[in-house]
């Protein structure tokens, strides 16, 4: 008997663990759903577009904040020029997609008129969205009285 006690696995007269042996198919069957699997580079490529999204804020930020100092100044037209952010710097598929993203972003700040310069010369101003380089120039305008970067 001491022999018994000292191989019990329970010792104190407790009852065994029961050990979780559930499957993903059993959980499946369940009616749990898993999350789907995403592979490494699905994972990489959207951290990417979240990081050229987040810079693309901060670069309509930019923009709004001039456009604000403009209109404090009794103005309803400005001329910016920036650099576009780029998590690669000079990478034309970043660049691209971030002036995509800032097109898009300051469409619906309500301007009555954007202007992209594009700048080899001779320098002509359009309304697609343009950019040398790295470096973008607009001339956007608003309406007097407009309240749109309050």
């Amino acid at each position: 008997q001491a022999l018994a006690e000292a191989t019990d696995p329970t010792p104190l007269g407790r009852p065994p663990r029961k050990r979780a042996s559930r499957t993903r198919s059993t959980a499946m069957a369940e009616g749990r759903q898993q999350a789907p699997l995403v592979s490494k580079a699905e994972r990489l490529a959207q951290a990417r577009r979240q990081k050229l999204e987040t810079m693309t804020v901060q670069f309509t930020m930019g923009f709004k904040q001039a456009c604000k100092e403009a209109a404090t100044l009794g103005r309803n037209e400005i001329t910016w020029g920036a650099i576009i952010p780029a998590i690669m710097p000079g990478s034309d598929e970043d660049l691209d997609e971030v002036l995509e993203l800032f097109s898009a972003s300051i469409k619906e700040l309500g301007l009555s008129q954007i202007d992209w310069c594009s700048a080899p010369a001779p320098t002509k101003w359009s309304s697609t969205p343009a950019r040398f380089g790295s470096h973008c120039q607009l001339r956007a305008s608003w309406k007097d009285g407009a309240d749109l970067f309050v």
